[in-house]
């Protein structure tokens, strides 16, 4: 657990926070930490995370739960969010074809 890390490594310290906030990375009980909170998303409950690298050094996180603010519907925001994801991706892979298209042609300069 990550009480018995803490416990035999006396600078490492246990957090408690019930709540974080997406909006700016902050945790309660810690401060802020985009990077933290990020890697807190890909979590499975109940899992010790591998070190996540932290402002001042590393991290161990354990999720023990995952919940969303009331009104939220997330097959809603997912829909909102699509059309966007759709048009970044077109223009990602437009970009690469482009890219590779201009490696692959030969090109010759025959000014003056």
């Amino acid at each position: 657990t990550l009480e018995k890390i803490a416990a035999s490594n006396p600078p490492f310290r246990v957090v408690t926070a019930n709540e974080i906030r997406w909006s700016d990375g902050a945790i309660n009980g810690f401060g802020m930490d985009r990077e933290l909170v990020e890697a807190m998303s890909g979590l499975d409950t109940g899992k010790i995370s591998s070190p996540v690298k932290i402002n001042g050094g590393y991290a161990l996180v354990v999720l023990s739960g995952k919940s969303y603010p009331e009104g939220l519907d997330l097959k809603a925001e997912a829909a909102k969010l699509a059309p966007q994801l759709l048009k970044y991706k077109q223009q990602q892979n437009l970009e690469e074809y482009f890219e590779s298209e201009k490696k692959k042609a030969k090109i010759e300069d025959f000014r003056p």
